[in-house]
């Protein structure tokens, strides 16, 4: 199935999936399957929005727009300076806006209705169930 999702889902979809790992559930082989699939779609598409988050913060991370700051455990680190900071938060919010159609393997509701999910565990499998 083809599906429309914004990078701030991929984030959210990609981090859930991440944290099933430690989920004590017995998934359905074709769930697991499916999952599996899915997951190097996802990867894939984290690369490039890896990519253009990395050209965003490298165009924010020079001296012209951004400063050394002194943090609280005496390290320094770079922040973006006060007349950028909108600016910044603006392209960001435009990357995670960003939609990207993919191809999805879904599994029917029907294999997976009678278990019990946490809301995390939810979280990462929900775009691949069919309703």
């Amino acid at each position: 199935m083809r599906k429309e999702i914004t990078n701030a889902e991929l984030l959210h979809i990609t981090k859930s999936i991440s944290e099933l790992g430690k989920s004590d559930i017995k998934f359905p082989c074709n769930l697991l399957w499916n999952l599996k699939l899915n997951k190097n779609t996802l990867s894939n598409l984290m690369n490039v929005y890896s990519d253009c988050e990395k050209e965003i913060l490298n165009e924010y991370s020079g001296d012209d727009k951004s400063k050394l700051v002194d943090s609280e455990d005496g390290k320094s680190q770079r922040m973006v300076k006060p007349e950028f900071v909108q600016e910044f938060q603006g392209r960001m919010l435009e990357l995670h806006s960003q939609k990207s159609e993919i191809e999805i393997n879904t599994i029917p509701y029907e294999l997976i209705k009678d278990l019990s999910f946490t809301s995390s565990e939810w979280d990462a499998i929900e775009f691949m169930v069919e309703s």
